[in-house]
């Protein structure tokens, strides 16, 4: 998308590539909770989760096409928030399934797989689109990720069956409850830190990826495929450490009881980068 907007926009374009993501996923924000809870009350025949998770796949999959034929920022805007309204509603699904069926002994190992997914998934597109096409044709890429989504959803949705929920097990929807359940949990302080820890460092982490490419081409001169390569290399290095020093962080804190010097440590090696 930065090149998208580069090529549509070229007075503005950090302004505008600004406007798009930040609309894009405020409405990616509202979609997500909002599918999940509509899902939890949903009585199709093919289960609870199913026919969300196949709805957003079609929207998200309209939006990439969208966006791929897009002449205009408005029209790429209108893209982008189908996308990540279909894309937010998939994933939010998708993670659900797993209190439904998963054992409670083997959720949090599965949990942890599944929050690894969009990053070690994101990696992958760019992987896919930096390597499958061409450096000034946009539309290639959008189409490459349309494909990938099907190729990967569509399996899961025939693999993993769902019992039917009953009509009288069904719970009304109720916006004040809906909206309460935002709520609530910020009365947990411990809660509260963790949800604003995490917020702010992967603003941070998204921050430096997002605005890479201009960088790359504004401060240091590379042409547009040097800057894709180096936008690629980046997220494949970074999601490697991103993983593997989770899992080692993760293991060492659960050795010896403590988190906070390695939530410190994190911390000052990120400022440090």
């Amino acid at each position: 998308m930065p090149i998208q907007v580069s090529a549509l926009d070229p007075v503005s374009t950090n302004t505008t590539f600004a406007l798009v993501a930040s609309i894009g996923a405020f409405a990616g924000l509202i979609a997500s909770p909002l599918s999940g809870a509509l899902s939890d009350r949903t009585t199709h025949r093919s289960g609870r989760r199913h026919p969300w998770i196949s709805g957003g796949l079609l929207v998200a999959v309209c939006g990439l096409l969208l966006m791929a034929r897009a002449t205009s920022i408005s029209v790429l805007l209108i893209g982008e928030i189908l996308a990540q309204i279909g894309v937010d509603m998939v994933l939010s699904c998708v993670t659900a399934i797993l209190p439904d069926q998963v054992p409670s002994a083997r959720r949090s190992l599965l949990s942890a797989l599944n929050g690894m997914a969009p990053i070690v998934g994101g990696m992958l597109g760019l992987l896919l689109v930096t390597l499958f096409s061409q450096p000034g044709d946009t539309s290639q890429g959008y189409l490459l990720l349309a494909g990938a989504s099907l190729v990967c959803t569509i399996p899961f949705l025939f693999l993993v069956r769902e019992t039917p929920l009953a009509r009288e097990h069904c719970p009304p929807f109720q916006w004040r409850t809906f909206l309460g359940g935002f709520v609530a949990p910020l009365r947990v302080r411990d809660f509260t830190w963790t949800v604003l820890s995490r917020c702010l460092v992967f603003l941070s982490f998204t921050i430096l990826g997002a605005y890479l490419l201009f960088s790359l081409r504004a401060r240091l001169g590379f042409s547009l495929a040097e800057a894709k390569a180096g936008v690629t290399l980046f997220q494949v290095l970074s999601t490697g450490c991103v993983l593997l020093f989770s899992i080692i962080g993760g293991l060492l804190a659960h050795l010896v009881q403590r988190l906070k010097p390695f939530v410190l440590g994190g911390q000052s090696s990120w400022q440090e980068v």
